[in-house]
Parts: C-alpha cells; structure tokens; sequence
C-alpha cells in the first residue's frame, strides 16, 4: 500500500510537469506563430513597394524579349529547312564548301558565325544550280524552293541577325539586373526565415502534440478511487484522498 500510495505522489508530480511543459510549448508555439506573422508582414510590405514592381516588370520584359527571342529563331530556322534538300544536294556537289554542312548541323549557330555572310552567296549559286539544271528538283517543288532561296539574301539575313543580337544584349542586361536586385534578395532571405519558421513551429506543435497525449492518459481520479478503496477496505473506514 505504501508503494502505491508513493507511487500515486508520482503520478501527481509526473502530471504537473507535463502539464508545466505543455504550458510551456504553448507559448513557444503562441510566440514563434507571432514572429511568423512579422516576417509575411515584412515580405507583403516589400512585395508592394516599388523597388518589387520594378522587379516585377523586369520579369515580364524578359519573358517578352524571349518570345521574340523565340520567333526570331523560329524565322531563322524556317528559312533554312525549307531548303535543306537543296543543301544538301549543293553539300556533295561543292564537300569543299563546309559551311553549308554547318548551315544542315545549326542554322541558328552557323549564322552566328558567317561574318561574311557567304550563306547568301551560296543561296545564289544554287539557285543558278537550279535553274542551269545541275541540282535537280521536280517541277512541282521547284518554284517553292526558288522563292525560299529568294528570302536568303542580305537585307533579310542582316535584318535577322541584327535583330538577334539586340534582343540577346537586352537579355543580357534584363539577366544582370534580375539576378543583381536588391529587392529579390531580401524576399528571398525573408522566404528562408518563414520557411525556417514554419519547420520550427511544426516540430514545437508535434511535441506539444506528444506532452498532450501523455497527459490525456494519466487518470488521476482513476488511481486516486483506486487507493482509496484499498485504503478503505485495509483501515476499516471509508478514506477520502484530498489533492
């Protein structure tokens, strides 16, 4: 009996402590959710102010520089593959002509790299390859292929190019600005705070969780009716345990 009526003392200690513990992480829990409110009250304040906007609307300007980014090369390349048979026939008459097997590997990066624009040169000899009759076509696809050979000339080609290369500076620069703002940095280490405070407050919640539980489980009352009954029957009278 004196065992567990000890044994009782613990369970009311062990009980107080959890209890102390839940209290505890409770306003750990109430404290970290208030600095978490701070740190999104910190990022919506930056997200609204001008700096971000400008931010923002660099974004948008990348992304519209890239589709013509993107038409552009498409333009290139259209010009090109509808007229890869003929370059590739024109390849095994001249094999000494190389850049024309560059022009079949990568129109885009052969363009790049034609300073003298000799592509315009080749497209008139195969043209007058075609027309002489030395690269043969059928009928029915010649006319098609002459005007493809027609939209490689130099006014076409240079205006391509030039376009290319000032929508890739402006990339450049819209890149440099981009990844150098002050503004997106900050976001982003207020982004890496929540982040940081969010897995913090998950961890404290699952042990406040966990001490709720273990307290849950201590029936007190259950162990109190318990002793008190085995007191009772031992002494002969009817004992009441006061907490």
């Amino acid at each position: 009996l004196k065992d567990k009526a000890l044994n009782f003392q613990k369970i009311i200690r062990n009980k107080k402590n959890i209890e102390n513990e839940v209290k505890n992480k409770e306003n750990e829990v109430k404290m970290e959710n208030g600095k978490l409110k701070e740190v999104h009250a910190q990022i919506n304040e930056k997200e609204k102010s001008p700096d971000f906007k400008e931010f923002l609307n660099l974004n948008n300007e990348r992304d519209n520089i890239n589709n013509l980014m993107n038409e552009n090369r498409y333009t290139i390349r259209g010009l090109f593959s509808n007229i890869e048979s003929v370059l590739k026939k024109y390849s095994r008459l001249n094999p000494e002509e190389k850049i024309v097997g560059d022009y079949l590997e990568n129109s885009i990066n052969a363009l790049l790299s034609d300073v003298n624009l000799e592509v315009v040169n080749i497209a008139d000899k195969i043209k007058d390859n075609i027309i002489r009759g030395a690269i043969e076509i059928k009928d029915d696809k010649k006319n098609k292929i002459l005007e493809s050979l027609d939209k490689i000339n130099k006014k076409v080609i240079e205006r391509l190019l030039r376009e290319y290369c000032e929508l890739n500076k402006r990339i450049e620069d819209l890149n440099s600005l981009i990844n150098n703002s002050k503004i997106d940095k900050e976001i982003k280490v207020l982004k890496k705070e929540l982040e940081r405070k969010n897995e913090e407050i998950i961890s404290k919640q699952k042990i406040l969780d966990k001490r709720n539980k273990d307290l849950s489980e201590i029936n007190i009352q259950e162990v109190k009716d318990n002793l008190e009954r085995e007191m009772s029957e031992i002494i002969g009278e009817n004992i009441r345990i006061v907490l």
